[in-house]
């Protein structure tokens, strides 16, 4: 199990399976990257990016070092992240 944290506070809980996965915070309403699992403690978001998908729908996502697949939520398709697509 991989606990994370939105900006605004919300703590979230996702099975190992689901890393890179795009999920909406509940509270917030942003964008989160479910991140891989980097032992204990709720790591820290490094920085927002801008993600476009494929079918052309764009998400605001919280970048945690090491992700590099992610999964829209309205298609399903499997994108690449780099740390060269900042937010805007």
């Amino acid at each position: 199990m991989i606990v994370y944290r939105c900006p605004c506070g919300e703590v979230y809980k996702a099975a190992d399976d689901r890393v890179g996965t795009v999920v909406r915070c509940g509270r917030c309403g942003r964008g989160l990257i479910v991140p891989e699992r980097k032992g204990p403690g709720v790591p820290v978001p490094e920085g927002v990016l801008t993600y476009r998908c494929s079918c052309g729908r764009a998400y605001r996502l919280n970048y945690h070092r090491g992700v590099r697949r992610v999964q829209c939520p309205v298609c399903g398709a499997w994108g690449q992240v780099t740390e060269a697509q900042p937010g805007d």
